[in-house]
């Protein structure tokens, strides 16, 4: 199976590891948090799911990581989710617009964003001659020619 780690790197375990993560890590597991009981029943040699942990490997290490970092993740949305929560029912009108227009500008995008699309079809005609082209050029440059006279 392959996940992603935190710089989304993709990282893959063979069935043997993430039987093994299911053991070590999850509290309902008869070998949570034993990682020699966890290793044998999933099938490692005794030899080597004595030393997994002192070992540092890198698949286990890995798991970790991206375990974290997806913790954190959510910790930090549900943190951010509770602010907005409590900045939405601020006293302060002001805030309060602020926030309402920020969630509704990021939750129902297709009816309250601030952008606008424009599409063009086709060229642009405009019908200016090669002199007002030439002072248009000279303005965007620096110098200063005499005004456009129509």
């Amino acid at each position: 199976k392959e996940l992603n780690d935190q710089f989304g790197t993709s990282v893959e375990f063979n069935q043997q590891q993430l039987d093994f993560i299911a053991n070590y890590f999850n509290p309902e597991s008869e070998t949570f948090n034993n990682a020699k009981q966890s290793a044998l029943k999933v099938g490692y040699t005794e030899e080597y799911a004595s030393v997994m942990l002192a070992r540092k490997l890198k698949w286990m290490s890995d798991y970790v990581s991206q375990s974290e970092n997806i913790g954190r993740k959510k910790r930090i949305i549900e943190k951010a989710e509770n602010n907005l929560e409590t900045l939405l029912d601020e006293e302060d009108k002001r805030v309060k617009a602020d926030m309402t227009k920020f969630a509704l500008s990021r939750l129902k995008k297709e009816d309250y964003s601030e952008k606008t699309e424009t599409e063009h079809k086709g060229n642009i005609n405009l019908n200016i001659n090669e002199e007002q082209a030439l002072r248009i050029i000279q303005r965007r440059s620096g110098s200063n020619p005499s005004p456009i006279t129509e």
